[in-house]
């Protein structure tokens, strides 16, 4: 049996992740703060780091035979999570103040930090424990450039993180960079998120009409999810895999 190691795993794509590559057969292990089980998943070991001590976590990946970054943000203030994976409607949104604007310093929760330098440092400790031209899978979770409203800098430091990616660890590591769009859970219909999933999904037929859309369609997360596990088992994925190619996916799954 082949062993996973993913980080960001109890969130709201990697739970899912890591929940179709059990039932694909791979071993699991989830690196977090907390190390918790909270997925209700059999099978799956709970390992408690931080990727930024990597002496928290190396043992981990030396037996691992592939690794998914699942980490991240789209804002800074880390109360957008709450807001959006809540049960708000889009009216509460709109009448209430900005949930999602940003309070004070969050020092520790920047762009570069969480979506970049997190994805390198994982990489890094990854290929010390492989051989030249091994190149295992490791599968980072970048982003379509689908929000208007989003930072600029959400999208740079993902596109960064990809560069370097690709020109320091592509000898030892097969990188892949899936970048879905907005994601919805289907067994949730009464989320934000799936209320948000639905406009952009709107709005994208009706801008296909004209030709032209302000944003792009959103995916099931748990057709995210099976993307990436089947990245993991095949060699000739590599490099972006980007939002036209998750569609057709969907379309074939």
């Amino acid at each position: 049996m082949k062993s996973l190691v993913v980080l960001g795993g109890t969130g709201y794509l990697g739970r899912h992740i890591v929940r179709n590559a059990v039932e694909a057969s791979w071993k699991v292990t989830t690196i977090s703060t907390k190390g918790v089980n909270d997925l209700g998943l059999s099978g799956v070991e709970h390992h408690k780091g931080n990727v930024f001590q990597p002496e928290s976590y190396t043992g981990v990946l030396e037996n691992a035979d592939a690794v998914v970054h699942s980490m991240g943000i789209i804002m800074e203030n880390p109360v957008y999570k709450d807001v959006i994976n809540g049960n708000m409607s889009l009216c509460d949104v709109v009448k209430g103040p900005n949930p999602m604007e940003k309070q004070g310093a969050h020092n520790n929760n920047t762009f570069e930090r969480l979506n970049r330098d997190s994805a390198i440092i994982l990489a890094k400790e990854f290929a010390k424990y492989q051989q030249q031209d091994s190149r295992k899978p490791f599968v980072f979770i970048s982003a379509e450039d689908w929000n208007p409203l989003a930072s600029r800098k959400y999208i740079a430091t993902k596109r960064e993180a990809e560069a370097i990616l690709e020109r320091d660890y592509s000898e030892k590591l097969r990188p892949v960079f899936v970048r879905p769009g907005f994601m919805y859970e289907d067994n949730n219909p009464t989320s934000l998120r799936n209320q948000l999933g639905t406009m952009a999904n709107l709005f994208g037929m009706l801008g296909s009409r004209f030709h032209h859309s302000i944003t792009n369609p959103a995916l099931s997360v748990d057709i995210v999810a099976k993307a990436v596990v089947e990245s993991l088992q095949d060699d000739s994925i590599e490099g972006v895999v980007n939002l036209d190619a998750l569609q057709e996916y969907a379309k074939a799954a």
